[in-house]
């Protein structure tokens, strides 16, 4: 038989080699396709945003986990965040995800520690349950969670432990993505989605051989064959299929198998006709992925097994299965199989498709792991997202009755709203206007502080100014700008956006080709203007978070302004015609995070002429490849020094060349580099020098500096290495000149505009600026008129013990630290400003909680409510840890009899945090008889509590006795076993944490089984 089976080998060896060509088609509308379903469209999904501690800061304490077999979790988090299927928006969301890594914690050796996960967990969704009304609402039926587990949501490595622990009872209706899975098992929810575990998809790129490279080895295996007590029988280890491969076949010269792991194992494998997948801990490890993507077909060796994305990988047409107690004849299996057969198993897993399905490739790919868990989760729809509920439990529908009410009250107009809104000063909306008027009318007429000054021959001056009233200017045809643009070829730019963005339009007209944004300009804009109240409050009143809603703001004013530029842009295919959104300041020393961020803005904006604004810190200066590589056009700012502009030139240039791309037409760059505030800093070093010649340098650093950027640039996009990319259509990073408002009132105002003229740069001005440049601006070549006057400044000032890499990395700090600074104090002004809209609609709620109190006097007296006892109560969903959920109802951990008086009938339990701002009826809420969920109570709570620091004032009627069934914490209690009220209440409320603290209604105190 084994003669007869080295003919077949070297039958198939040959036989593969020479059907090559076939091996690698693609077979099109076959059976043996992965079903692939475009999931954007279908779908839309929600991330929760949670504090890096559930994340972030996980995977910064151990970066193994981003390699481990289970980092699914870690990159279904960053490909989510900028994947055309999230929403910004929960109340339109098919699906909420929650970015928990409760796998990334492990050992020494690289096994996960089971102890962390379900504490993690717990927290995380009694987080989200309390911060968001969505959870609530459905009890997780429309959330998933990725558990990459070896047994899943049952979190423990040893079967055994897993079975008895069982999976989290919290999500019991949340859907599970999980490599493990196993039928009629314990740990495998129905419903779940199953998916491979991860491999490295650049290590493996990293070993492939020739694809003429015959296969020769008939069957591979390396791994443990049996558990690590070596026991014969394999233990729970793989139920014994493993030691029977062993035992059976580790003499025979047909089966490669070993418990070594060598270098070769990759080429190995791709040497190989079959690669054995038995299951182990757990069913599979990363070498079902491995044999995939390198042609070898996996036999599957394990029993009711659920094989990753089964619905779209025909995984019967490419494996082989075998029976647990069939492997004392694997061979004779394998030998027996047709060589037409193998060969039409290797042709489908050729398939390209077939590979990219079983991988997490960085970026994503169409048809890749992550899109078949998109898909996955798009073929579940529509999901039940059905109240769960006690079969005979009331329910206030407060949604229903509030719909009623609103029909007989009308809510505050948009308009009566202005007040809260209001700053100390008049709301300024942002004007711009074309003026034609002598310098002395004009002078008369402004009155924002951001006009400038004029001179007698004006021509065509452009003001730009915040005002009430929307003024009436004649446009002029002509200004400055245009000869900038024509004359020299730089586009000026305006460093400035405010709502309405048609406000740009004069602006446009006048010349200006483009517009740049930043933390700061939005802070001015929002804070002090009444334009953004409206979808602000809608926002709110959605139950957006402060952040997510300064972002959709701002992507909503990006969005208008890219299609006033959008001409511009098609008539210099691609060239100009841009508007600049800067990914979130907090970001500046995260590499993947502005990675993930920028990829996110550009997908949400989805406008071509936008370019997200990237950092040039050390961190983000990878990350500006990176997105690069993507094809996403990148503004890199916060530049200040020449040796970090050739590190920005560089990572745009190795973007480039790594994208890929035949076409790079489309993806451009800008570098800014700024400028006045250079001599802002170097200015106070040369004065603290204080001689004759330091003295005389003051204002002269930062455009001599500039005149080097713009040699350096000259130099760095030409030669070999940029003439190869200009024949695939590749645009110079152009220069950027930013900052370029003079800070010091002594120099010019034109300083920092008037000698940075030249060819492919951009000017990018704010309104002072802008405003000098067209009163009496010049227009002519500066750039390079005297670059030697420039290489002596900045020697001279080297000489003096200017320490430009000091100046570089102080100025950069300085602007991360501003930028940061302001993004915080914008999200505390809306954060006011939501607390305001909430107080202004006060009065509006005091009605309906009148009116819905008064429902309550239909209700019947809790006394009448019959008891819910053990086998009527049903299972429950609670978000505090110490408890057990059984059929027989819920079980508490640590209750003893209480020492309290026995309460009596509609005993009233006081928590009491009082305001001085308003007075509100005490709310009477009768424990088990329905229940009110927290977000829908809010709205009926004088001052809510939006923060940790904000307090409430209610009464809640509990029931006379409050017992629990016997259980295995207490099993001597006598039952039943009542305790006082007030006892339970504080039991509940220690276990959330909430002594002491905030106490918001928590919807779990219904959850109290009443004797």
């Amino acid at each position: 038989m084994w003669v007869f089976a080295v003919l077949v080998v070297c039958g198939l060896a040959c036989g593969i080699g020479a059907d090559q060509n076939v091996r690698t088609e693609r077979i099109s509308g076959s059976a043996g396709d992965v079903l692939e379903d475009n999931p954007v469209g279908r779908l839309k999904v929600y991330v929760y945003e949670l504090p890096s501690k559930y994340n972030k800061k996980i995977l910064q304490k151990d970066p193994r986990c981003l390699n481990h077999m289970f980092a699914a979790e870690i990159y279904m988090h960053r490909f989510l965040l900028s994947s055309p299927v999230r929403t910004l928006n929960p109340e339109e969301a098919d699906w909420f995800y929650t970015p928990i890594y409760p796998t990334c914690d492990l050992t020494p050796t690289g096994l996960p520690l089971p102890f962390k996960s379900p504490r993690m967990m717990r927290s995380a969704i009694q987080l989200i349950s309390t911060n968001w009304p969505y959870w609530n609402r459905t009890e997780g039926a429309n959330h998933f969670f990725v558990v990459p587990h070896d047994f899943g949501a049952c979190f423990h490595y040893q079967e055994e432990k897993a079975i008895e622990r069982g999976i989290l009872p919290l999500l019991q209706r949340a859907t599970l993505v999980q490599t493990f899975g196993q039928r009629n098992h314990v740990c495998l929810k129905d419903g779940s989605i199953t998916i491979p575990p991860y491999a490295p998809p650049q290590k493996m790129q990293a070993h492939l051989i020739p694809k003429q490279t015959p296969r020769s080895i008939f069957v591979y295996f390396r791994g443990l064959f049996y558990d690590i007590n070596n026991d014969p029988e394999g233990g729970y280890y793989a139920r014994g299929a493993r030691a029977a491969v062993w035992e059976n076949f580790k003499n025979n010269p047909l089966f490669d198998i070993s418990t070594d792991h060598p270098t070769t194992y990759y080429e190995d494998m791709q040497r190989s006709i079959f690669c054995l997948c038995p299951l182990g801990w757990a069913p599979w490890s990363p070498r079902l992925v491995e044999a995939v993507v390198f042609g070898c077909i996996p036999v599957i060796i394990a029993d009711d097994i659920v094989l990753p994305f089964a619905d779209a990988i025909p995984w019967e047409e490419i494996g082989v299965f075998v029976a647990e107690e069939d492997v004392p004849d694997l061979d004779t299996i394998l030998t027996s199989i047709p060589p037409e057969v193998v060969l039409r198993k290797q042709r489908l897993l050729a398939n390209p498709s077939m590979k990219w399905a079983m991988m997490f490739p960085q970026p994503e790919q169409p048809g890749d792991a992550f899109h078949q868990i998109l898909n996955g989760l798009a073929r579940k729809l529509p999901h039940d997202q059905s109240v769960y509920m006690k079969a005979d439990e009331k329910v206030l529908n407060w949604t229903a009755a509030m719909a009623s009410i609103s029909k007989l009250s009308n809510p505050t107009p948009a308009s009566s709203l202005s007040s809260t809104f209001s700053p100390r000063t008049p709301q300024p909306k942002c004007l711009v206007r074309l003026l034609a008027t002598p310098a002395a009318t004009l002078s008369s007429k402004l009155s924002s502080k951001l006009s400038v000054r004029t001179k007698p021959s004006l021509r065509g001056s452009l003001v730009v100014r915040c005002s009430q009233s929307d003024g009436n200017g004649n446009p002029v045809k002509r200004t400055y700008l245009h000869d900038l643009y024509e004359k020299e070829g730089q586009s000026p730019w305006y460093d400035n956006l405010c709502r309405p963005v048609t406000d740009l339009l004069p602006l446009i007209a006048s010349g200006v080709r483009g517009v740049t944004s930043n933390p700061a300009i939005f802070q001015k804009a929002i804070s002090t203007s009444n334009a953004y109240n409206d979808q602000f409050r809608e926002l709110v009143q959605s139950g957006k978070d402060i952040e997510s809603a300064y972002w959709e703001l701002v992507v909503k004013d990006i969005q208008d302004a890219c299609k006033l530029f959008e001409a511009i842009y098609d008539q210099t295919d691609a060239g100009d015609g841009y508007v600049s959104v800067e990914v979130s300041p907090r970001l500046a020393d995260d590499t993947q995070g502005t990675v993930d961020a920028a990829k996110w803005l550009h997908k949400v904006v989805a406008r071509p002429n936008v370019y997200i604004k990237i950092p040039a810190t050390a961190p983000c200066v990878p990350s500006i490849k990176e997105v690069i590589a993507n094809g996403i056009s990148v503004n890199v700012t916060l530049i200040f020094s020449l040796s970090r502009y050739e590190e920005v030139i560089d990572a745009y240039l190795d973007g480039l060349e790594a994208s890929g791309l035949s076409d790079l037409s489309r993806v451009t760059s800008v570098a800014s580099f700024f400028v006045s505030r250079v001599d802002t800093l170097i200015d106070k070093l040369l004065e603290k020098i204080g001689n004759p010649e330091a003295l005389d340098l003051r204002g002269k650093a930062a455009v001599a500096q500039a005149a080097l950027a713009y040699q350096l640039y000259q130099k760095k996009f030409s030669g070999p290495r940029w003439e190869a990319l200009v024949k695939k259509g590749a645009k110079k990073q152009r220069l950027l000149w930013a900052s370029t408002s003079v800070k010091n009132p002594a120099y010019p105002d034109t300083l920092y505009v008037a000698p940075l003229i030249g060819p492919d740069t951009v000017s990018t001005m704010p309104d002072q600026a802008l405003q000098a440049f067209v009163d009496h601006g010049t227009v002519s070549r500066t750039i390079d008129s005297n670059v030697s006057e420039a290489e002596g400044i900045y020697s001279a000032l080297e000489k003096l013990g200017i320490d430009w890499s000091y100046v570089g990395n102080q100025l950069e700090l300085e602007g991360v630290d501003s930028f940061k600074k302001s993004f915080d104090s914008l999200l505390d002004t809306l954060q006011e400003k939501a607390n305001s809209l909430k107080l202004q609609q006060v009065g509006y709620y005091n009605l309906l909680l009148h009116l819905c109190l008064a429902l309550f006097s239909f209700l019947p007296p809790l006394y009448e409510v019959p008891a819910l006892r053990g086998k009527d109560y049903g299972k429950s969903k609670m978000s505090y840890p110490d408890y057990t959920e059984t059929e027989s109802g819920l079980q508490y951990k640590d209750l003893r009899v209480g020492d309290g008086p026995k309460p009596k009938v509609g005993e009233t339990v006081v928590v009491s945090h009082s305001f001085s701002e308003c007075t509100l009826s005490s709310f009477h809420m009768l424990i088990g008889l329905f229940r009110i969920e927290p977000i829908l109570l809010d709205k009926f709570v004088c001052r809510i509590p939006l923060r940790y620091d904000r307090w409430m004032d209610f009464r809640i009627v509990v029931p006379p006795e409050l017992g629990y069934p016997e259980n295995d914490y207490n099993k001597s209690a006598p039952r039943p076993t009542t305790f006082s009220g007030q006892r339970a209440l504080d039991f509940v409320l220690r276990n959330q944490g909430l002594i002491d603290k905030t106490l918001l209604f928590d919807i779990e105190l219904i959850k109290i089984i009443p004797n």
